[in-house]
């Protein structure tokens, strides 16, 4: 009776009074899915897939770079040595370095950003120590881009955008009454299986307990007389 009150009083709710509650409750679990995520740690094959895509990159704004001629032909050489130095040492400290918020791995949340700060570290480092190549400024240039490319490269909307479907989303709310109502008669029967036997488990537990008689005034008395 009660599930069937509570089915009639979820549908009247998202049907009649918040009729748009069922596309907010949906926003608020996709929120807290994307917490969920944000606070876990990356995995060895997202930081892969993050390195594979930085150096997809890297290739790209290469050819970028190539294609409008920009670079001199004395210094293509040069300036392609450098990137891939660059690249090279930016994938050691990440590989390397796996320490940020969490022991051991690096943290959802912070980890694009991490990455980002590594590349801008490891090419203002190549910069100073090759300031007086004249390739330097056009490595610069290809670093720059990628980083800025970098921005939309995120593990953490990787994850959730391939594992988002795993939160139910109720659109029409005769479903939703449904799968609510037949969750709270669960709860319900399995609270009452869980009273019940542990009731059943207490009124055994008192019947088994041994009982103690302990010696009165009079029994005292009468085995002092007999002695």
């Amino acid at each position: 009776m009660g599930s069937t009150l509570f089915f009639g009083y979820e549908l009247l709710h998202y049907q009649v009074i918040e009729k748009d509650g069922l596309n907010k409750k949906y926003e608020t679990a996709l929120q807290n899915f994307r917490n969920v995520i944000d606070k876990d740690t990356i995995t060895s094959e997202e930081l892969n897939w993050y390195i594979d895509t930085v150096e997809t990159i890297l290739n790209q704004q290469k050819s970028n770079c190539l294609e409008k001629g920009s670079i001199p032909d004395s210094l293509k050489e040069d300036v392609m040595k450098g990137v891939d130095l660059i690249d090279k040492f930016f994938v050691e400290k990440i590989r390397t370095q796996k320490s940020l918020d969490t022991a051991n791995h690096y943290q959802m949340a912070n980890f694009s950003t991490y990455g980002r700060k590594v590349m801008v570290e490891t090419m203002v480092l190549y910069v100073d120590q090759n300031d007086n190549l004249p390739s330097t400024n056009y490595v610069k240039e290809i670093m720059q881009q990628t980083n800025i490319s970098l921005e939309k490269v995120n593990p953490a909307d990787r994850r959730f955008n391939m594992t988002k479907s795993h939160v139910p989303h109720y659109e029409k709310p005769g479903r939703y009454a449904a799968f609510a109502a037949m969750m709270d008669l669960l709860y319900g029967m399995f609270f009452s299986i869980f009273v019940a036997m542990y009731h059943y488990r207490s009124k055994n537990t008192k019947e088994e307990e041994p009982t103690t008689t302990y010696p009165t005034n009079e029994t005292e008395s009468n085995e002092k007389t007999e002695n």
